[in-house]
């Protein structure tokens, strides 16, 4: 046949063919070669290396559904089955399940998705395209290859998807995303605040090792590491004491509207709702000078971070007793915000158990910053609208507020709190573990080796248990549990599971370990706000659709 076909379409055919691929080429002769050039490829796919497919298959097909629009769709899916065959490499498993592709195309029973099938057509038939290019020929979920560009497996796709010499490959249908549930694995932005488990470095905060600040530093110092890019100098420390000293005066409108919230209110609702009233009292100015200047949302962190303590014990206390607490009767301008929440919480004037105060101002720093977490990156969301911050601040908030995510260590104390002993402790956690119950305390997306963060918490912890009045055989049974859950699960504690020991050591009610991470993680939600702000992009990203198809209005309705 090549010397009727050659002289007719050699002139025209040759500058658009010769940059393809030779198949493409050669398919590019479709019009006169009609039905040989799919015997040919047939045969081409027959005598691929030990794959004995005879090409009658594919002719049955075509000889029991004739037609010109059928022959076409048989012509484009034998060339598609034949250049995967050649890359094959003799795995008959995977021609069959194209070549029931291409009954199935011939067929019309199924619309096939042919970008798999393009991309093992362009590749050199990698064990990784075959697979994808199988599955979907099975019809089975998944693997499409990348959107692609104007190369060989654009001209491959094209070259399945029904040879049309006017067809721009860039129009063809294009392969879905992948998903990445949670975000997993999806780097979002850049960040100079912290280190969240990454390789031979652990926890940092602006290079700075949580080991080291957590030992040697007050929260006020990471504060100001945080949100303002270096530790304080001593004149520093001691403005930033002034300011948060200050800041703890709680304005007459926001004692109101504390009242008004129920006893039942869960805190988390209570310190979301004052930020918000404070918002309306003292609210930010918005426009772009906030992208520049950031003095404004650096005090509006310090407001809050020195409000929130005195702000969740005011409601606490007018719902126990009905007294509606002064600050200053019990504080000094001295006063750590540690020693504030303590001082405030117990009523009284004198300076808090050193190790008592020793366990807040640590989980403060500890709990301050933690990188994209959902409530920060939460809060750089709503900040990538260009909203006021105390609407960021809410919006953390109210994603720190789940048991997933902040709420975690009062989970922890409800779940200890129903064990007595080490051996009750084996038997509960037995059967949660067979029934395949979340135990809360263990486990963390980014540390799969175990938290660091743990480590301070159950020293801390320790030490309370150690001392007059501790209680030691809740450390002893924390202890059981996560010795168990290494050797049953290989599953870590994380930093919730301790800290709710140390806090129920200390005296702190469990609906309020949750607020006391308000006040620390404030400081790590400011310092990405700022930086948001400083490269704004409006974070917006995209679903895959999964709903029906574009249809019609029901006949009932009324047309306008």
């Amino acid at each position: 046949f090549l010397p009727s076909c050659l002289p007719a379409f050699l002139p025209s055919c040759l500058p658009s063919c010769l940059p393809a691929c030779l198949p493409a080429c050669l398919f590019g002769l479709r019009a006169s070669l009609g039905l040989r050039c799919f015997v040919w490829r047939g045969g081409a796919a027959r005598d691929a290396p030990g794959l004995g497919v005879p090409r009658t298959q594919a002719w049955g097909d075509l000889r029991r559904n004739g037609g010109e629009e059928t022959r076409h769709k048989a012509m484009s899916a034998g060339a598609g089955l034949t250049a995967i065959a050649r890359h094959a490499g003799g795995n008959k498993q995977a021609l069959h399940a194209h070549m029931n592709w291409v009954r199935t195309k011939v067929l019309g029973t199924h619309t096939h998705n042919t970008n798999a099938v393009a991309a093992a057509v362009a590749t050199s038939g990698g064990a990784k395209e075959m697979h994808a290019a199988a599955n979907s020929a099975q019809g089975s979920p998944g693997a499409n290859p990348p959107a692609p560009s104007r190369g060989p497996l654009s001209r491959a796709r094209w070259w399945c998807s029904g040879f049309s010499s006017s067809a721009d490959p860039q129009q063809q249908q294009q392969p879905a995303e992948s998903i990445h549930k949670g975000l997993v694995g999806v780097v979002a932005d850049k960040s100079a605040v912290s280190t969240v488990g990454r390789k031979d470095v652990g926890l940092t905060y602006r290079g700075y090792k949580i080991e080291d600040l957590a030992r040697t530093c007050s929260f006020e110092d990471v504060m100001h590491l945080l949100t303002r890019g270096a530790l304080p100098t001593p004149e520093e420390a001691e403005a930033l004491q002034g300011r948060l000293a200050r800041a703890r005066k709680l304005p007459d409108a926001l004692k109101v509207a504390l009242e008004q919230c129920p006893a039942h209110a869960h805190p988390m609702d209570v310190l979301r709702t004052g930020c918000s009233v404070l918002g309306t009292i003292e609210p930010e100015n918005v426009g772009v000078e906030m992208l520049r200047d950031h003095e404004a949302v650096l005090r509006i962190g310090e407001r809050l971070m020195g409000a929130f303590g005195p702000m969740i014990l005011y409601w606490h206390h007018w719902h126990a007793s009905g007294e509606r607490i002064e600050p200053e009767k019990y504080l000094n301008p001295s006063d750590t915000l540690s020693q504030t929440f303590l001082k405030l919480l117990f009523k009284t004037s004198e300076a808090p158990d050193a190790l008592d105060n020793k366990v807040v101002d640590a989980s403060y720093i500890l709990y301050a910053e933690h990188d994209f977490a959902a409530s920060t990156f939460a809060s750089r969301v709503t900040a990538s609208t260009m909203s006021d911050v105390y609407s960021c601040i809410c919006t953390a908030i109210g994603t720190l507020r789940g048991n997933l995510h902040g709420g975690a260590n009062e989970a922890v104390m409800q779940f200890l709190e129903g064990i007595s002993s080490k051996s009750e402790a084996t038997s509960i956690l037995k059967e949660k573990l067979s029934k395949k119950e979340l135990i809360m305390g263990f486990g963390h997306r980014i540390y799969k080796n175990g938290d660091p963060r743990n480590a301070i918490f159950k020293e801390l912890s320790h030490q309370l248990s150690s001392r007059p009045g501790g209680k030691p055989e809740l450390y002893s049974i924390s202890a059981h549990i996560e010795q168990m859950m290494e050797d049953e699960k290989r599953m870590y504690a994380n930093a919730d599971f301790y800290a709710a020991s140390a806090y129920h050591q200390v005296g702190i009610p469990t609906y309020l370990f949750t607020p006391l991470f308000v006040v620390a993680r404030t400081s790590g939600w400011i310092a990405h706000i700022i930086e948001q702000r400083s490269s704004n992009k409006i974070i917006r990203p995209s679903s895959a659709y999964t709903g029906p198809a574009e249809r019609a209005l029901p006949s009932h309705y009324a047309k306008l």
